[in-house]
């Protein structure tokens, strides 16, 4: 298919290991040199026709029984029903009937395998190294601006190795860069941007290792500094990287000034104290066109063993500073991983639902029951595990669209519809074909006599439209009637048994997304509260993971929230919360 050459490019695009001078030019300047947007249009799952609807139309066709705009009349599939395997798509209610073989569909469960895994691989390097603490750089000439006005003096050396981790790892890979440190007057490594090589990389990272500390500056000094990157007409972008926090009386003249900046003012927040400058850069890298990001630092020196050299001289002890830490409070999502998130959890999902073709027979109304292929090994897929399965958060209705008997066509009409023929008897209307069939019309009505001589041979049974049919049910009809009945009556016995299994005991299947748990911690619940407790870890583990925000709420004489106010799911606040209802009381 020409979908592997492809989709093999993917994960070979992704830097591996651990990154430095040692990889490749191409393989990073691939990666810096590209948004999420952009490398979503090369490996993402529409360009390589791997959405659900893309697989169901190369594997299958949709069932019509409804108005065809490009016919401009009603189709009516009279004669698919129960020739082909089908697929009920929940998203848009449409049915396909499957065509394709089940080799043609392990390949596709081969390239979503190999999706996910490049989107995982995505996801790590853009939250890894330079990428975590500055962004990811897209344009080729730039000047970075050092703010360091609200750095501490122990904060020097951790900013000095973000910044040579940045110009290793990503302005290596442009064309043209300088380096201005905000400061009275303002410091300039060189006077305009210069060519990237090996030379000017290796002088400004000496240049940055030597700058010395010193106290805040005037107020104005920030705004010269970023005047005189902008009187640079070569640059497309400057970078603001900004220590601790921007003065309340900075803010309004350092926001007016950027709007007078000829090219966008990408900010970049490192270590901020408190949110009023996380929303400021926010707001100043909108207006000016460009983009925000943050990040709050911790240390963590890890102590090397010591080795001794190949001949046995002085033993060399290693201090490797790990820089480790997260979004500070209020900058809410990266949205260039946002993105790639959302491309992966489109994959897992659409994986699952096309592992399970191969995993067990597509429903059909002529499909045997024991036609079953040996399932994919996909457990190493992150997103693909029954605790992501995309069908745990449906509800009852939901779920009945797609596996009820309705849904299987298992109900009295569905079943008899191929087996059945009208009562006739007297002047009937005959389809035949047209006369000329080069012309694409419908079938010609022919007038012809019936007389029904043989009605006493077959059952007789009332159809839906009030009519009268004959039935004529064979024995293998019955058998396959049988055999699917018992196995969708199962698959309903096993959904009621999950459904009192687990929290849904306890909360049944919660459907809104901003939830607010009450406990009863009163005397009353003194012998209950234990089996309360598990089951609101259940719920969290199960459930709340789904949803958008929540906060618990514990009451006896008083309440006592949670938290001041509902909060978004996330890993940290889940882990606190499932810790907060361990320590309830009565």
């Amino acid at each position: 298919m020409e979908l592997s050459a492809s989709l093999s490019t993917i994960s070979e695009q992704q830097p591996q290991g651990r990154e430095g001078q040692g990889n490749t030019k191409t393989d990073l300047a691939g990666q810096s040199l590209l948004s999420s947007e952009e490398w979503l249009q090369l490996h993402g799952l529409k360009s390589n026709k791997l959405t659900l609807k893309q697989i169901l139309s190369q594997i299958g066709f949709p069932h019509c029984e409804d108005y065809v705009t490009s016919l401009g009349r009603l189709v009516a599939s009279r004669y698919a029903d129960g020739l082909f395997p089908q697929f009920y798509r929940p998203e848009d209610g449409r049915v396909y009937n499957l065509t394709a073989k089940s080799e043609l569909i392990y390949q596709f469960v081969e390239h979503l395998t190999q999706a996910v895994e490049s989107y995982k691989q995505r996801m790590d390097w853009l939250t890894s190294r330079s990428r975590q603490i500055f962004g990811v750089i897209l344009e080729q000439r730039i000047t970075i601006v050092l703010d360091f006005g609200g750095m501490l003096e122990e904060e020097l050396s951790l900013c000095q190795d973000a910044l040579t981790m940045v110009l290793q790892e990503q302005v290596a890979h442009i064309a043209t860069f300088n380096i201005i440190r905000v400061s009275q007057p303002p410091v300039k490594w060189q006077e305009n941007a210069v060519p990237v090589t090996e030379q000017s990389i290796a002088a400004a990272i000496s240049w940055v290792e030597k700058l010395p500390f010193e106290l805040a500056v005037s107020q104005a000094s920030c705004l010269d500094a970023l005047l005189e990157a902008g009187n640079d007409k070569t640059i497309e972008s400057i970078y603001y990287f900004v220590v601790g926090d921007v003065s309340e009386q900075t803010k309004g003249l350092l926001l007016q000034r950027a709007l007078e900046i000829p090219c966008p003012v990408c900010t970049v927040s490192f270590n901020a104290r408190g949110e009023g400058t996380i929303a400021f850069l926010k707001d100043l890298s909108a207006k000016t066109h460009s983009r925000f990001h943050a990040f709050a630092e911790r240390t963590e020196c890890v102590e090397i063993p010591a080795f001794a050299g190949k001949d046995g001289d002085s033993v060399i002890t290693w201090n490797l500073r790990k820089l480790k830490g997260k979004r500070p409070p209020g900058a809410g999502v990266r949205e260039d991983v946002f993105l790639i998130w959302r491309e992966m959890e489109e994959a897992c999902s659409t994986l699952a639902q096309i592992q399970r073709l191969v995993a067990e027979p597509p429903k059909s109304e002529v499909a045997p029951i024991d036609q079953v292929i040996p399932e994919i090994d996909t457990g190493n897929i992150q997103g693909t595990s029954s605790a992501t399965n995309p069908e745990d958060t449906w509800d009852s209705k939901k779920w009945l669209q797609k596996y009820g008997l309705k849904a299987q066509k298992l109900t009295f009409y569905d079943v008899l519809a191929d087996c059945c023929f009208r009562h006739a008897d007297g002047v009937v209307d005959v389809k035949v074909k047209p006369e000329d069939e080069s012309i694409q019309t419908n079938a010609e009505t022919n007038k012809k006599t019936v007389h029904a001589k043989y009605c006493s041979r077959f059952v007789h049974a009332p159809w839906k439209d009030g009519s009268l049919v004959h039935v004529c049910i064979t024995k293998e009809k019955c058998t396959w009637y049988s055999e699917r009945i018992h196995t969708v009556l199962a698959q309903i016995q096993r959904r009621i048994k999950w459904l009192q299994d687990g929290s849904q005991i306890l909360f049944g299947k919660v459907r809104d997304d901003c939830i607010y748990v009450l406990i009863d911690t009163s005397h009353s619940m003194k012998s209950k509260l234990d089996l309360v407790k598990d089951k609101i870890i259940q719920f969290i583990q199960e459930q709340l993971k789904y949803k958008r925000k929540f906060n618990f709420v514990q009451f006896d004489a008083q309440a006592v929230a949670w938290q001041e106010k509902l909060v978004e799911i996330n890993e940290d606040n889940l882990r606190g919360a499932q810790s907060w209802v361990r320590d309830i009381q009565v």
